[in-house]
């Protein structure tokens, strides 16, 4: 299974701090995955050895002003993980990264992908314009339930169009 030729998809990670120890894992495998690109946007000095995998240097202070310039809208990140509040607005605040993509993401940086092609196929691209999957350990059972109306942190995939990008601001507050 493969992707079709014209189908893009770039993930978009921003990081500020020290990267994890796990970060070549996880490189290399985003490299098994040749026709998706990452962009990662960090404060951190750090080469990809990787076609697909790009470094941007880019601080808090580059976030903040981007989101002014951007939303017209003054903020102050008070810590890293704050970042994940602002996930529904990436395809709006990094348009300019990912315009020549049908599709961008975001995912974790503790993940070691497999063959994406295997699970994102040309059907489930043509079909849904929002993919995440979620699913929590029941301590009990052991048994992984799906869960269908929540949006899963590792990885999500999202339509890159107008609709999709700016949905954000139909949130209340």
């Amino acid at each position: 299974m493969s992707l079709e030729k014209n189908k893009k998809i770039a993930f978009i990670i921003v990081w500020f701090g020290k990267l994890p120890t796990w970060m070549d894992f996880f490189l290399l495998s985003c490299s098994k995955n040749y026709n998706y690109k990452w962009y990662i946007f960090t404060d951190q000095k750090y080469k990809s050895n990787y076609d697909n995998v790009e470094f941007i240097s880019f601080t808090q202070k580059d976030f903040e002003l981007l989101i002014l310039k951007k939303l017209k809208f003054n903020y102050t990140l008070s810590n890293s993980y704050k970042l994940c509040d602002w996930l529904p607005t990436f395809g709006f605040l990094f348009s300019e990264y990912i315009k020549d993509y049908d599709f961008w993401g975001k995912c974790d940086l503790d993940v070691i992908f497999g063959d994406l092609n295997n699970f994102i196929t040309d059907n489930i691209l043509n079909e849904f314009d929002f993919i995440t999957k979620t699913s929590h350990m029941d301590l009990k059972t052991g048994f992984l339930p799906s869960y269908t109306h929540r949006v899963s942190g590792p990885f999500v995939l999202i339509k890159n169009n107008d609709y999709m990008n700016s949905l954000f601001m139909r949130i209340d507050d």
